[in-house]
């Protein structure tokens, strides 16, 4: 049996989720297959490419679909019980808050309640803790532009530190920090401060990493670059931590060319810089086949791509990222030089 659930979400007045999902009884998928099965190429039975066809690309293409829509795919499964899916995708709403009502009941076919905004405070404060200084700025640029006041840090022992001090409403976290990862340092805050909820901010990470955040007591996981939507939807919760583990993934617009997209106080010089310096570090860390070096840069790469440019330049990037994890040489290479194209014509809009 197949079962088809649907149902919507108001993020805020312009931005609302869909998400649906797919139910089934059957064969189910092995815990230990489930982490591979939305790599290119990874079918969760070897014989089934024989028995029926079929590349291994489908979920794959489905997962990066989803998440150009600021969405994911998610699933559970259980052998000799069944498996379930779902996808979410977030979609731009326009006309009155009454035209909003009606075609959210129209799609969905369920009720719902429109999504209260609260009246934003300059009293509200958020820590911030990333350790790209870049990435740092354009981040705390984008809260304080809604009158939040934000203090931000370099890595989680500085962090502990300003909690100790400092009443936040909540906290940003980056995932992949020097010294002690976002998971390490989201198990300490919770043990610290179980009531203060905890965003992690990430340009690409597992399933597994996304499991073991969810476990350690993050609220939600947010995507690369920060929509306007997302950030008034996290001020507008009123630091209420979201029952279902809501994600949303914010992916780069796929554009004609690359180009940067900065607000005012960051200065396309001083990012050109960081990916020459990216660049660099990544070529001596394939050089070196230093693998683990390389799928850091890789990452604060594409996390740094999503957050300044759009166009194929974050494209480029993830696929380095992947290459650089599956340790494949002449897939980074070619990356790496599709970067570098992009760079080159880098220009402002």
């Amino acid at each position: 049996a197949v079962n088809l659930n649907a149902k919507t979400k108001i993020i805020d007045q312009s931005m609302a989720e869909l998400s649906v999902s797919v139910i089934d009884t059957g064969i189910g998928i092995s815990e230990e297959l489930q982490s591979n099965l939305f790599k290119p190429f990874v079918q969760a039975d070897d014989s089934i490419s024989r028995r029926f066809g079929g590349s291994g690309l489908g979920l794959s293409i489905a997962k990066r679909l989803a998440q150009s829509m600021n969405g994911n795919i998610t699933l559970k499964s259980e052998v000799g019980i069944g498996t379930e899916v779902t996808f979410t995708a977030q979609f731009q709403l326009q006309g009155s808050e009454n035209k909003i009502n009606r075609n959210l009941e129209c799609l969905s076919g369920f009720g719902h309640e429109l999504f209260n905004r609260k009246k934003l405070s300059s009293t509200e404060t958020v820590l911030l803790v990333e350790d790209n200084d870049l990435n740092r700025q354009l981040i705390r640029i984008q809260f304080e532009s809604v009158g939040v006041n934000v203090i931000d840090v370099e890595n989680g022992y500085m962090a502990l530190d300003s909690v100790e001090n400092t009443k936040f409403d909540f906290i940003l976290m980056d995932v992949h920090l020097p010294g002690m990862d976002g998971i390490s340092l989201a198990k300490k805050l919770k043990a610290r401060l179980p009531e203060i909820p905890i965003y992690a901010v990430t340009a690409n990470i597992t399933g597994s990493e996304e499991k073991q955040l969810f476990d350690a007591g993050v609220s939600r996981i947010l995507y690369k670059p920060l929509s306007e939507s997302i950030i008034h939807s996290i001020l507008n919760g009123g630091g209420t931590i979201d029952s279902d583990n809501t994600i949303d993934k914010a992916s780069a617009t796929i554009d004609y060319a690359t180009h940067f997209i900065l607000p005012k106080g960051i200065d396309e010089k001083d990012v050109l810089a960081e990916f020459d310096k990216l660049i660099d570090l990544i070529e001596v860390s394939l050089k070196e086949k230093s693998w683990s070096k390389l799928v850091d840069y890789s990452h604060k790469l594409l996390g740094s791509a999503r957050l300044f440019t759009r166009g194929p330049l974050s494209d480029f990037a993830l696929k380095l990222e992947i290459a650089s994890q599956e340790k494949s040489i002449a897939d980074v290479r070619i990356a790496i030089e599709d970067i570098v194209e992009q760079l080159k014509t880098l220009q402002t809009i």
